[in-house]
């Protein structure tokens, strides 16, 4: 099993349905690999609710078991997930994520997660 924690920001970039923004990801295996990384996401939204997400993230890995070692501290992970948005905010999405170091070692297995992904929208606010 796998808990990812990710954090995406009020988009850099909007035009028509498309968004981009920065993002932030940090995930734990129940075999204690870790991973943490930050990069960019995108979305494209429609009208209907539904929504799709692609973000590539460069960061730091580390096996927790021998057998899970990826070939390099330094990995990439991206992921490409369909969604629908609720009128509350909230997001329900299914992912999928490939972690990889793009062929920097000599070694590199890489590794795909499935992910049934809750998205809750902080709407934190400065307080004046």
């Amino acid at each position: 099993g796998i808990v990812s924690l990710e954090y995406i920001h009020s988009p850099f970039f909007e035009r028509n349905n498309f968004s981009a923004a920065f993002a932030a990801n940090g995930s734990i295996t129940t075999d204690s690999d870790w991973y943490i990384g930050a990069g960019a996401a995108m979305r494209w939204s429609w009208h209907s609710g539904w929504f799709a997400d692609g973000s590539l993230l460069a960061g730091y890995y580390k096996a927790g078991i021998p057998g899970n070692d990826l070939g390099n501290d330094l990995e990439f992970r991206s992921l490409l997930a369909l969604g629908y948005q609720f009128d509350s905010g909230s997001r329900l999405s299914l992912a999928i994520t490939h972690k990889s170091n793009a062929g920097i070692s000599d070694v590199n297995p890489g590794v795909n997660t499935l992910l049934l992904r809750y998205h809750l929208p902080l709407g934190i606010r400065a307080i004046e």
